[in-house]
């Protein structure tokens, strides 16, 4: 759909730096990381408030998924 390109194309709008680790996650933080996680740190436009969001995704504990 026209809305899940939308999601997947905003990835790229991730800091380079961000993208690269990202491709070579090892499977299990692949489990506790999910796309809809990685979504988030994306929406923020300044790729330094992504870095700061994505620390926070990685810190054991730190999220809460609400589905």
């Amino acid at each position: 759909s026209r809305a899940r390109l939308t999601q997947i194309m905003n990835l790229s709008l991730l800091a380079p730096d961000i993208q690269e680790p990202l491709l070579h996650l090892e499977p299990t933080v692949e489990e506790a990381l999910s796309e809809r996680h990685i979504r988030s740190v994306a929406a923020a436009e300044m790729w330094e408030i992504q870095r700061t969001a994505l620390a926070r995704l990685l810190t054991p504990g730190a999220r809460r998924d609400k589905r």
